[in-house]
Order: structure tokens, then sequence, then C-alpha cells
């Protein structure tokens, strides 16, 4: 079995910057989606959003 310090629940832009932050400081991170890694903004929310609202 593998032993982590943190599990982040989510791949967007939030749960990422948490994972960055505790791996640099040389905790054991492990990610978990459920979706597509990149989370809602990226994949199905604000930047899609913007960019056909742009168009």
């Amino acid at each position: 079995m593998k032993k982590y310090d943190v599990i982040v629940i989510g791949s967007g832009m939030s749960g990422m910057t948490v994972a960055n932050k505790c791996a640099s400081k040389g905790l054991k991170v492990a990610v978990t989606d459920d979706l597509p890694y990149g989370g809602t903004c990226a994949l199905r929310g604000c930047d899609p959003k913007k960019i056909i609202i742009g168009a």
C-alpha cells in the first residue's frame, strides 16, 4: 500500500496549486479526480467560455 502525506481531490487550478506547494516542501502528494485532468475551469468552464464569447 502506498502512503501519502497529502491527498488532493480535484486537479483544477486550486488543487494543483496546493499539490505543488506541498510537494515543494517535501511532502508526498497524490492527486485524484474523477473527471479529466485539469479541472472545470480549464476544460469546461472559464477558459472555453471566454474563447466562445470572444469569437
